[in-house]
């Protein structure tokens, strides 16, 4: 129901499940990401919380305390990372507020994103580290994921993305330059993700229909694509500075297209029609980045007549 855009149907059959079961964990879960399609941010954080109870996602650092959202004045904290690269941008809007209660302030992130990071939220100043996950040091005062800080904060609305400040390069070309993203993230082994993978990357027919269509037009394109005008190995510091080199970011939903509103750089999101919930349902905009335009199929995998 929810991928065929039927939002309220939806929470009514899981409101029918939790009625049964009331703790039935796949229930709340899956009846938040419907509350986060309709914007009712509170009720949808709570029970995303739920995914903790589910065997496919593990506690990290059970050794140190359990952040509950309570006051952090002189205290430590540790910030972890938690499901794909795109979660950890999208969420890291987050870390000024829970950064300016606490002593110290440790963000535990996946290699790719460490640089991008260190960079980005130098601004703050001096008590908050960007490690890589795994790093070997002592740990002390509390911990949390990131994907839960805006259910710790009770949040209602989403905050400011823009919080990647980057130094903005100079324009060094005359014609205009469109950066290309055109596939999804890769996790193939997972029938859920593989499906997610197919229902987001744009297939070659309609990428050259697009790519095309572009130049036409006087542009020039940078494939951004990891492998093609940027190493298979880049970090998203590297991947940053190439896409502010560009005009616009042109991007599928995958995570270059959070990188995209988390350094405020003007971005066309293209969607399938059966969008993940953060994108919610029929509107060109989003409150998650204000320089972010929403570019959806008119039907289900039609990506020829969302070109």
């Amino acid at each position: 129901l929810l991928e065929q855009g039927d939002v309220e149907g939806a929470c009514r059959a899981f409101e029918r499940a939790l009625a049964t079961e009331p703790e039935f964990p796949d229930a709340h879960w899956n009846r938040g990401l419907a509350r986060l399609v309709s914007g009712t941010l509170k009720d949808g954080f709570a029970d995303y919380e739920y995914r903790w109870r589910l065997p496919e996602f593990t506690p990290r650092h059970v050794d140190i305390p359990l952040w509950h959202g309570e006051g952090l004045e002189g205290k430590s904290i540790l910030i972890h990372s938690e499901q794909g690269f795109g979660d950890t941008l999208q969420a890291v809007r987050w870390i000024p507020e829970v950064f300016r209660t606490s002593k110290t302030l440790t963000l535990e992130v996946r290699a790719p994103l460490q640089r991008l990071l260190q960079q980005g939220l130098k601004w703050l100043g001096p008590g908050l580290e960007v490690r890589v996950r795994n790093a070997e040091k002592e740990i002390s005062g509390c911990h949390g994921s990131i994907l839960s800080l805006p259910g710790l904060l009770h949040a209602e609305f989403w905050p400011d993305a823009e919080v990647l400040r980057l130094p903005k390069p100079k324009r060094s070309f005359s014609r205009p330059r469109i950066a290309l993203v055109w596939e999804a993230g890769r996790y193939l082994d997972d029938p859920t993700k593989a499906l997610e993978y197919r229902r987001k990357t744009i297939p070659l027919d309609d990428l050259e229909l697009l790519c095309r269509a572009i130049r036409q037009r006087g542009v020039d394109l940078v494939l951004l694509q990891p492998g093609y005008d940027i190493p298979l190995k880049a970090d998203f510091l590297e991947q940053a500075q190439l896409m502010q080199r560009c005009d616009l970011l042109l991007s599928v939903d995958t995570a270059a297209a959070h990188l995209g509103g988390a350094i405020g750089h003007p971005t066309w999101l293209l969607l399938p029609w059966a969008s993940a919930s953060r994108w919610q349902r029929n509107r060109e905009d989003t409150p998650l980045y204000s320089t972010m335009r929403l570019i959806r199929q008119p039907k289900h995998g039609d990506w020829s007549g969302l070109i």
